[in-house]
């Protein structure tokens, strides 16, 4: 809990993704009746929501490495944050089908990059001897969020209407993009990756890690390991 605490760009990224996963799962938990009520859909509508979502899902798979290497993580991470509340503000205004498929979509794709960039800069970062108990401090905020969103999912769109999980959620999620923002630094430099002003954790041209609280050498040079956000459905 202290390694992952003072070190800044994974204690962002477990604020990052606890705050998330508390509003996603919050507008989850009722998901069905929202589906129902705003968009009029049962069975076989609901089923085509979920296929767009994991469709959105595939096509993050296909593109998170390209990205990654296009963009920079920093980038990816910036972006996701505007994604996802962007997304549950959408949910929550539309009463049309396909306006909420190819938000979930977008959803889907955005929610597998995100799981491969962070995953992908835990595994350079993290030192070998401290993976397991750094991991799993990192998987409490993550499902802790998730947790704690389902819990209160149901009791706020009974009292205060159906829509205000994915509302609530996605002014949290804005408040948190505004706060994280300046903190997510990208520079590129002979192949050099900056995530935080002051903190080297970045891959080298040739595979070295540099980092302000450790220093390895990386086995398998700049890759991407595949993963999403553990415990994450659609918002």
């Amino acid at each position: 809990m202290r390694w992952l605490w003072h070190h800044r760009t994974l204690r962002l990224l477990a604020v990052c993704v606890g705050v998330m996963n508390l509003a996603g799962a919050g507008s989850f938990a009722i998901w069905v009746l929202w589906a129902r009520e705003r968009l009029g859909l049962h069975g076989v509508g609901f089923g085509a929501l979920v296929t767009a979502y994991t469709l959105g899902g595939l096509f993050g798979t296909l593109l998170a490495s390209r990205l990654e290497a296009r963009f920079g993580p920093a980038t990816l991470l910036r972006a996701g944050l505007c994604i996802e509340a962007g997304s549950q503000l959408s949910l929550a205004l539309t009463r049309t089908p396909w306006i909420a498929g190819a938000t979930l979509l977008l959803f889907g794709a955005h929610a597998t990059i995100w799981g491969v960039v962070s995953v992908s800069l835990r595994q350079r970062i993290v030192p070998d001897q401290l993976r397991g108990r750094v991991n799993s401090v990192y998987f409490l905020f993550d499902l802790g969020g998730a947790a704690l969103g389902t819990l209160l999912g149901g009791g706020l769109a009974s009292i205060l209407g159906i829509t205000a999980p994915f509302l609530l959620g996605s002014g949290a999620v804005a408040l948190l993009t505004l706060a994280a923002w300046p903190r997510l630094v990208l520079r590129r430099a002979d192949g050099w990756w900056d995530v935080v002003p002051g903190e080297h954790c970045s891959l080298g041209r040739r595979g070295s890690f540099s980092g302000s609280t450790t220093r390895r050498q990386s086995r398998g040079g700049r890759h991407a390991v595949p993963g999403n956000r553990l415990g994450r459905g659609p918002p």
